[in-house]
């Protein structure tokens, strides 16, 4: 990612069933929208004088387009994988020739299953999509 161009711009990646974020299940994830959540996500960032773009999408096809058209073009990539966190080689693949990568900690409604799944990606070596 190249911050000496593009200091400024961050993109913000929304993976499958996040596009129902508030109406799905809302007692387990809450009634706040993704539209809310992006709109949060752009005026937190812009009190830090930071752009944000934001792409959602229920196909992983689609996102990965969207990541590699645009990853020269900003300082970095946040992805929100939804379902794709656990599941998602070719997310993983294609964030780990990124020199600025991270790994966040998805964070499960049930305890059990963020158990369950970390130890999955432990043994598989792989934490999160590895983005």
């Amino acid at each position: 990612m190249n911050s000496a161009a593009h200091p400024r711009r961050l993109l913000l990646v929304n993976g499958s069933i996040l596009d129902v974020l508030g109406t799905r299940e809302p007692e387990i994830y809450g009634s706040t929208t993704l539209s809310e959540v992006e709109e949060l996500t752009r005026n937190t960032a812009a009190e830090f004088g930071y752009q944000v773009n934001s792409v959602q999408s229920n196909h992983e096809g689609i996102l990965l387009d969207a990541i590699h058209e645009r990853w020269h073009q900003v300082l970095r990539v946040v992805i929100n994988a939804g379902a794709f966190t656990h599941t998602s080689v070719a997310t993983r693949t294609s964030s780990s020739s990124w020199s600025t990568c991270s790994t966040p900690e998805r964070r499960d409604p049930d305890a059990r299953v963020r158990r369950i799944m970390r130890r999955a990606r432990a043994r598989a070596g792989r934490p999160g999509c590895g983005c």
